[in-house]
């Protein structure tokens, strides 16, 4: 019989080979970094598609260092990585990494040491896992985080049993708790009294509508009642439906607002006229008196420039205000307005100019003095009335200084004749010239 020169493979032999070449071919079909490496940090075993990914083959790293292959970049954290390892830890690490085309990679590769049939450590085995988009994922989250925690508003996320389940650093400050002491609190340790009533009518608006805008008040650490204006909706995570609630700290801004409409009240209750002009003499601002005093509406006024009311002023007067208000800082004068009847409307105005936000205004105080001039004039007309009545008597009248050589102040026509002197000549002598000693 003749013997074969090729001893045929038995059936366990060729079985086994097959296992072993479906293994590698699962081995390198998985997309995670294996390989193995000896006691003196060369590779002895690559496997996974991510060497072909990197335009790779296995025996580019076979008997290589990492430092031999990759360059300096990482090699000191590999190293001591494998060093541990094979001093019996089991080791997990991240690190990143650039491709050939510049992008950057994240990876995380655990090692472990392999033992032989005598228990010692004679290689290890390293599995990498590319972790980009999970650390893209984690980086943008951080980032999210540290938009929020940037914000000015305090932000918070509540469960439905009314527990924090976020909260940004503004949150925090506006109401003087550390993140530790919040965690453990639910969202009415905060609320005040006055706000336990608004939970049906937000409860119905958060059902209805998904969100709600409102004002609030809360409670901080020391005790004060804070004003909040709260914008809040619903939103749902893995199932779970979360509050989400952005609370603006308005307080100073309500008690400024509050400030603001004590004075627009006290501005009201005075009894001048009071308004605001801008450069372009349109009114910026009239109080109540001031509508009342021309007969117009604020509305009414506030769409109007000073010149529809305001009668003719000659260009003179408009110069010798404006160089008061330069010299002085104010200047004080009369004038005519005309009302919305069309009546004259006689004012005596203090006029200043104030800057507010880097814009300069007037300030006009204006006091009707219709009454006081018709007053006036009728004081003018009852002297004239008089004078012309003393001036057609036959008697000599007149008014002097009360010293007993009183200096003549007035005489009448009648005085001229009887004495003899002028007008002018008697205004300038004592009474005692014209009597005789006896």
């Amino acid at each position: 019989m003749t013997e074969s020169k090729h001893t045929q493979p038995s059936k366990a032999e060729k079985k086994l080979h097959e296992r072993e070449e479906r293994f590698q071919a699962i081995i390198n079909s998985i997309g995670d970094n294996i390989f193995t490496m000896d006691t003196n940090l060369r590779h002895t075993g690559v496997y996974g598609a991510w060497v072909s990914r990197l335009g790779m083959k296995p025996e580019d790293f076979i008997g290589k260092t990492g430092r031999e292959i990759f360059g300096d970049a990482n090699a000191d954290l590999h190293e001591n990585a494998t060093r541990r390892a094979l001093n019996g830890e089991y080791v997990t690490y991240e690190c990143e990494g650039k491709t050939a085309s510049g992008d950057v990679k994240y990876f995380q590769s655990s090692n472990s040491p392999i033992r032989d049939e005598n228990g010692r450590i004679d290689s290890i085995v390293s599995v990498g896992r590319d972790i980009t988009e999970i650390k893209n994922y984690q980086n943008e989250l951080a980032l999210r985080a540290q938009l929020l925690d940037s914000a000015d508003d305090g932000i918070c996320l509540i469960n439905e049993e009314g527990h924090f389940i976020y909260f940004n650093n503004a949150y925090c400050r506006i109401h003087g708790y550390s993140k530790e002491e919040l965690a453990g609190m639910t969202i009415r340790d905060l609320d005040s009294p006055e706000d336990q009533r608004l939970y049906d009518w937000l409860d119905h608006e958060l059902r209805q509508y998904g969100y709600a805008r409102f004002d609030s008040t809360h409670l901080t650490k020391d005790g004060r009642t804070i004003e909040l204006e709260v914008s809040s909706q619903i939103i749902e995570s893995n199932g779970n439906h979360l509050l989400m609630s952005i609370e603006r700290d308005i307080t100073e801004r309500k008690q400024t607002n509050e400030e603001l409409a004590l004075r627009a009240q006290l501005l009201d209750s005075a009894g001048d006229g009071i308004c605001l002009l801008r450069g372009d003499r349109s009114f910026a601002y009239v109080n109540e008196m001031y509508c009342r005093q021309h007969g117009y509406t604020r509305e009414e006024l506030l769409g109007m420039k000073i010149d529809n009311i305001e009668l003719s002023i000659s260009e003179e007067r408009r110069i010798r205000v404006g160089n008061q208000l330069d010299a002085q800082g104010f200047a004080v004068f009369e004038a005519v307005h005309r009302r919305k009847d069309g009546t004259r409307l006689e004012l005596e105005i203090f006029l200043r100019s104030v800057e507010s936000g880097g814009v300069t205004y007037h300030l006009g105080v204006e006091r009707d003095i219709t009454e006081r001039i018709k007053s006036q004039k009728a004081l003018m007309e009852s002297e004239e009335k008089y004078r012309g009545l003393i001036n057609n008597l036959s008697l000599g009248i007149f008014r002097s200084t009360v010293e007993p050589s009183g200096r003549f102040l007035e005489v009448n026509p009648a005085m001229e004749t009887i004495t003899g002197y002028t007008r002018n000549e008697l205004l300038t002598m004592d009474i005692l010239r014209l009597y005789h000693n006896p």
